[in-house]
């Protein structure tokens, strides 16, 4: 179960709105024209084309609070559809069409991932 600091900036994420707690910030960048999604200081989720468009990083931090937040997102974005989960050597995609099946390993590390609405 996702930490609160993590429902809330997820929801303010995906609802276009401005949120910053502790160490996770929120925002609209007027000149890329997206949300993007801080941890400490480093993107690791950017919104854009209206809310159809869904990129997500780890920034090279490949820790269980980054993970949460990545997750969450991406839960919440595919309608409960996808996750991320955190493995050894990297994390791994889980998606549902009937039942949980797992991608195989990935590793985030500075790649950006996409999903699409």
């Amino acid at each position: 179960m996702p930490r609160k600091i993590t429902e809330k900036a997820v929801s303010a994420f995906l609802n276009g709105k401005k949120f910053k707690q502790g160490n996770t910030a929120v925002f609209w960048d007027k000149e890329s024209q997206q949300m993007v999604m801080e941890l400490h200081g480093n993107i690791i989720a950017l919104l854009s084309d209206n809310g159809k468009r869904l990129e997500i990083t780890d920034a090279g931090w490949h820790t269980r609070l980054t993970y949460e937040r990545l997750s969450e997102t991406v839960r919440q974005f595919t309608h409960g559809r996808k996750k991320v989960s955190m493995r050894k050597g990297g994390c791994l995609l889980t998606r549902f069409i009937d039942e949980w099946k797992e991608s195989p390993l990935w590793a985030l590390g500075d790649d950006w991932r996409t999903f699409y609405a």
